[in-house]
């Protein structure tokens, strides 16, 4: 490859570079969800790397300066997306799951929805006392048996995949605002300028 290719095709390189770091970040960024969750989603990160890789088609068929206008609104867009699933994904860690055991921060668990009727009980009598039991403290009760605080297992599994979809699609989306923004640089300074 010589200085001139890489001149005229620096948007592609630059766009592999960040495939190539979306699996990397990816695998040593797993969602804090518990080890359930590890290999589902280091095969969702590699999906995703794969989706990132395939903006390589549009940037070689898109590359001239009458398609700026159109790449400037995809990285906005896409860095808008990011933003609000990255806000979505932080809240939802933040309401859903909590660190257990307690003293360890690196594992979470995601709650349940309804208690059991032994963990409403205790919560309900912690309340008459002017106490308040979260579910941290339900499930040190129950010495971490979740089925003894939420029964109902499917519940957990709903959040616990949409934890798990809103971390894949910021991947995706934040490899694909830096990659439209690269394109969208290529563009505005290719030296084909638009008819009309």
């Amino acid at each position: 490859m010589t200085i001139s290719d890489f001149q005229q095709r620096w948007n592609v390189l630059l766009a592999l570079a960040t495939a190539v770091c979306t699996v990397i970040s990816g695998f040593l960024v797993i969602p804090q969800i518990g080890a359930e969750t590890v290999s589902w989603t280091r095969f969702g990160i590699v999906a995703v790397a794969l989706l990132v890789g395939l903006w390589m088609v549009p940037m070689q068929l898109y590359a001239s300066r009458r398609f700026l206008r159109y790449w400037v609104i995809a990285s906005v867009f896409f860095f808008a997306a990011s933003g609000a699933t990255y806000y979505a994904y932080s809240n939802a860690i933040d309401k859903w799951t909590f660190p257990y055991p307690v003293d360890q921060k690196k594992t979470r668990v995601v709650a349940g929805i309804t208690l059991s009727p032994r963990s409403q009980k205790r919560r309900d009598d912690a309340a008459r006392n002017k106490l308040v039991l979260t579910d941290q403290d339900l499930l040190v009760i129950a010495d971490g048996r979740m089925v003894d605080v939420w029964p109902c297992d499917k519940e957990r599994t709903h959040r616990l995949n949409a934890l798990i979809g809103m971390y894949l699609l910021e991947l995706l989306l934040l490899p694909s605002a830096m990659v439209t923004v690269v394109q969208a640089s290529f563009c505005a300074t290719s030296a084909e300028t638009d008819g009309g």
